[in-house]
């Protein structure tokens, strides 16, 4: 999977992560349906392939955690 993400998007930043940091995961939502996920201080490193769908569920998932 290395090397999907390169120059076929733009890679989005958490809203999380501050502007002068680089730690932090970075996204790309693929036409065909998958989101590549990397960490933004490797970006040369392997990415993750991930379903659409299973994205958005740990989105919610982690957007419903509470401590």
């Amino acid at each position: 999977m290395k090397g999907l993400g390169v120059n076929r998007g733009r890679w989005r930043k958490s809203s999380y992560s501050g502007s002068h940091t680089n730690d932090c995961l970075e996204s790309i939502w693929k036409e065909d349906g998958l989101i590549l996920a990397r960490d933004s201080s490797s970006t040369a490193e392997i990415e993750l392939a991930i379903p659409r769908k299973t994205w958005i569920e740990f989105v919610h998932s982690v957007c419903s955690y509470k401590r």
